[in-house]
């Protein structure tokens, strides 16, 4: 609902403070899919909310449990291969870009995981 709402341009406080509520502050994060991670961060971020530190915190931390450390091998798919598993290049565009809109400095693990990925040339443009 809330992708749906930012890509419409339809932005309201009571909008913002709802989805911030669904998510409970980022508790439901925790067994969320990459795909829920990505659309829930855009989301908020196009409708110009900017959370808490602990939603950003479980934003990163969910995230950052589909990510292979450098060593992992990764196998294609349909699709070519994964910056992330389960997060498909545009959602991980669509996290990155919620989380410079918010200023958040997600940690150099995570930023360090992702660039070896990308720099071993095992991901897809």
């Amino acid at each position: 609902m809330v992708w749906s709402c930012a890509r419409l341009g339809y932005a309201t406080e009571r909008l913002s403070s709802w989805a911030v509520w669904q998510l409970g502050e980022g508790t439901s994060f925790a067994l969320s899919s990459p795909q829920v991670v990505s659309n829930a961060a855009w989301g908020l971020a196009r409708l110009g909310h900017q959370p808490q530190p602990q939603l950003i915190k479980a934003i990163v931390d969910s995230a950052s449990t589909h990510i292979y450390d450098a060593n992992t091998v990764h196998s294609p798919s349909s699709e070519g291969f994964h910056l992330i598993p389960g997060f498909k290049p545009k959602e991980l565009s669509a996290l990155m870009s919620a989380l410079t809109v918010w200023r958040a400095r997600p940690g150099s693990a995570f930023l360090h995981r992702i660039e070896a990925q990308i720099s071993s040339g095992r991901s897809s443009t």
